[in-house]
């Protein structure tokens, strides 16, 4: 099966089918796992291209500390797959996000947030304070937390 260049961004594995490369070279894969963006900062900590602190990896899901936490515990979970924000999801994304609902949730029991709480949040576009445009989930706990969470600036 022959696949134009350049459709299919992104990371593929295991061999069977062919993916013609910009240079018109045909590469192994069996599926597309899922798609990155080149100037996306979690992408390249899902590569491994800048380091990160991580707690947590499976083939849709990565987990990894804050660089500048906001509270005792301050985690991040992604997607893999390359959303930029809650606001462009669709319809088939539903059960991806869950998934980072339910990781963040095992890992703050796993730190010891059950009883005390954690406060989940998802900030969408420039307004709401997202700075990176690739959905994430903060996990924030290991210390009481007060409302409104954030003053404008």
């Amino acid at each position: 099966m022959e696949i134009p260049a350049g459709v299919y961004p992104g990371l593929c594995s295991g061999a069977g089918m062919t993916y013609s490369s910009s240079e018109g070279r045909a590469l192994p894969f069996t599926i597309l796992i899922y798609t990155m963006s080149d100037n996306c900062l979690f992408c390249k900590i899902i590569k491994g291209e800048i380091p990160s602190k991580k707690i947590y990896e499976d083939d849709d899901v990565f987990a990894f500390y804050d660089v500048a936490p906001q509270a005792p515990v301050h985690f991040l979970v992604v997607p893999k797959r390359h959303i930029a924000s809650l606001m462009d999801m669709k319809p088939e994304d539903c059960e991806l996000v869950g998934k980072l609902l339910y990781r963040g949730q095992q890992i703050a029991k796993d730190l010891g947030l059950e009883e005390s709480g954690a406060r989940f949040v998802f900030n969408c576009k420039e307004d709401a304070g997202q700075t990176v445009f690739h959905i994430h989930l903060h996990v924030v706990g290991g210390q009481k937390l007060g409302w409104p969470p954030f003053p404008v600036v």
